[in-house]
């Protein structure tokens, strides 16, 4: 974990000084920021792995600045870990989608094992994004989901697809539909039976016109369908909101 970089935003200088030098002691590279004001200016000079957040401070706020570097569709731009003395956690945090929280005051062993933690066990989701690599569009769907932090491989076929997930399962599958009865409808109903991508949920999409059979296509485990997308960010859209449903579910 040595040589990460965190972005500690909290006001309290002398709790800061003493965190940062147990910090340095395991390694990391701490940049102190003294309100959320701050960090935004620390953020033009920095990109941070992780980012230690206070969130009462006087200027900006955590929340407030939790909120300047959130993304379009919600997500924080950087990991971050939270730090507060109010006990409510679950009811003030609920749309926050932070690594952490930690109530002050706390210990520091479970401190520095928490920070361990976020980096030891932190993945990005992972979305399979299969289709033509001649496509115009792959590049830019790419560009859209690593912009929200997922993480994304490009692939061609299902063969690609089996060898790939068999190293790291996939949590999506982003696929281009060609044809309505091409092969893309037998790549579906093996997606459907086989056993690490069958519960993969799959968002299927065309920019040509074509239209998947709904009935067969839901069959087939698709969850969503994209026909014509008006922009990249609907492709992250139908990803989050199916995210949300298996949250509440």
């Amino acid at each position: 974990m040595q040589g990460k970089t965190i972005l500690f935003v909290d006001d309290e200088t002398d709790f800061v000084e003493m965190m940062k030098f147990r910090l340095e002691k395991e390694g990391y590279i701490v940049v102190p920021a003294r309100n959320g004001e701050d960090a935004l200016g620390k953020l033009e000079q920095i990109k941070p792995d992780l980012i230690i957040l206070d969130i009462n401070m006087p200027k900006m706020g955590g929340l407030e600045f939790y909120n300047r570097i959130i993304t379009q569709h919600g997500r924080a731009r950087y990991p971050v870990l939270v730090l507060t003395a109010r006990a409510d956690l679950d009811e003030l945090f609920k749309d926050i989608e932070a690594e952490g929280f930690l109530q002050k005051p706390f210990d520091i062993g479970d401190f520095i094992s928490e920070i361990k933690r976020i980096f030891t066990d932190r993945t990005n989701p992972l979305v399979f994004l299969v289709g033509a690599s001649s496509s115009d569009h792959i590049e830019n769907i790419k560009e859209a989901f690593l912009s929200e932090r997922y993480d994304v491989e490009s692939m061609e076929n299902l063969e690609e697809v089996k060898q790939n997930a068999g190293k790291r399962k996939p949590d999506f599958i982003v696929l281009e539909y060609t044809e309505e009865s091409s092969q893309d409808g037998e790549f579906l109903e093996k997606i459907a039976v086989d056993k690490i991508l069958k519960n993969v949920p799959v968002v299927a999409y065309s920019y040509l016109g074509f239209s998947c059979d709904e009935e067969k296509c839901m069959d087939s485990g698709v969850r969503t369908y994209l026909n014509s997308p008006e922009s990249y960010g609907d492709f992250v859209e139908a990803v989050k909101k199916i995210q949300l449903e298996e949250k509440t579910n």
